[in-house]
């Protein structure tokens, strides 16, 4: 499939930004669609991205990329979210606290990833 969208012409970036977006839209679903965590679809989405990150030699710095589209998504959502949210502590805003479960996970991703660089 790589062989037929060079031949295009498209750019080895736009290559590996239409790889990337696969991974944003379905930490998005998780984040908005699902109230529950579940591994079945954290792990699956985890080993995704890394498959792309050895297909389409993603670097470290793509990756944290991702961590600052995540941390502001999150951010943004604190921002403009109902304030009697937190002040019961518990539950906190699903959507929020799934941004910061993915940043988490994707800084590991990172830190791994720069530290094998």
């Amino acid at each position: 499939m790589s062989g037929a969208i060079q031949k295009q012409g498209l750019s080895r970036n736009v290559i590996r930004f239409l790889a990337l977006s696969p991974i944003i839209l379905l930490i998005l679903g998780d984040a908005l669609l699902f109230q529950q965590n579940s591994d079945w679809r954290t792990f699956p989405i985890l080993i995704f991205y890394i498959f792309l990150i050895i297909r389409y030699k993603i670097a470290a710095n793509t990756t944290f990329l991702i961590c600052l589209a995540l941390f502001l998504f999150m951010y943004i959502h604190y921002i403009f979210s109902d304030p009697k949210v937190f002040a019961t502590r518990y539950p906190l805003a699903p959507f929020g606290e799934k941004m910061a479960e993915w940043l988490y996970l994707f800084l590991v991703i990172g830190v791994i990833q720069k530290w094998q660089e």
